[in-house]
C-alpha cells in the first residue's frame, strides 16, 4: 500500500517537518474551504494563511500538507506549502470563507502566515478518516486512495476506514 509518507519521502520531504491540515468548515455564506480551493485557488491560500494562536504549536513545521473536505465526503489533497509565521493577523483581515472580518469569529488571537506552494501537485483523496485539523506527517500512516475518472470528467471519491487518527493526534480547527 502507498503510504502519504512514501510520497513525501520520494518528493524529498522529511515527513518530521510536515503538518497535515484538514478544511472543513461550512460557513453561514454557504462556502467551504473546498469551493475555495477549487474555484479561487487565491482566496482558499488567504483563508489558510491565518490560523488562531492556540494552534501555533501544532503548526509549528516549515511544510504544510492541506486537505479539503469535499462535498462527497473524505479528503481531498490539495497542496503542498512552505509555512512561516510572521506575527498576528491586521484586524482588517477579511476572512473569504466568512466574508467577515477575522476577529469577529474567534476570541482567539488570529496569527498570520506566509505559505507558498512551491510545487503543483496532483489531487489525491486521504481517505475519509483525515477528520481532524493538523497532525504530524511522520509516523502517520495515512493510505492514500486511487481516484477514477468517469465520462464526465469528474473524480469519484472512495472512503476508507482510517485506523490511524489515534496515532496521528488529529484535531479540529
Amino acid at each position: 500500500m502507498l503510504l502519504f509518507t512514501d510520497l513525501l519521502e520520494k518528493a524529498g520531504l522529511d515527513p518530521a517537518d510536515v503538518r497535515l491540515l484538514r478544511h472543513q468548515t461550512k460557513a453561514s455564506t454557504g462556502r467551504t474551504p473546498y469551493g475555495l480551493w477549487r474555484d479561487d485557488r487565491p482566496a482558499f491560500e488567504d483563508y489558510q494563511s491565518v490560523q488562531t494562536a492556540g494552534n501555533r504549536a501544532s503548526l509549528a513545521a516549515p511544510i504544510w500538507a492541506s486537505f479539503v473536505a469535499p462535498p462527497t465526503g473524505g479528503s481531498l489533497f490539495a497542496g503542498i506549502y512552505t509555512a512561516e509565521h510572521i506575527g498576528t493577523a491586521p484586524a482588517s483581515w477579511l476572512d473569504p470563507l466568512h466574508q467577515v472580518a477575522g476577529g469577529t469569529l474567534t476570541a482567539d488571537t488570529l496569527d498570520q502566515y506566509r505559505t507558498r506552494s512551491p510545487r503543483i501537485w496532483s489531487p489525491i483523496s486521504a481517505g475519509s478518516g483525515l477528520n481532524g485539523a493538523r497532525a504530524r506527517a511522520n509516523g502517520c500512516s495515512v493510505p492514500t486512495v486511487k481516484t477514477s475518472r468517469s465520462s464526465s470528467s469528474r473524480a469519484h471519491f472512495v472512503k476508507t476506514p482510517f485506523p490511524e487518527r489515534a496515532i496521528c493526534g488529529l484535531g479540529d480547527r
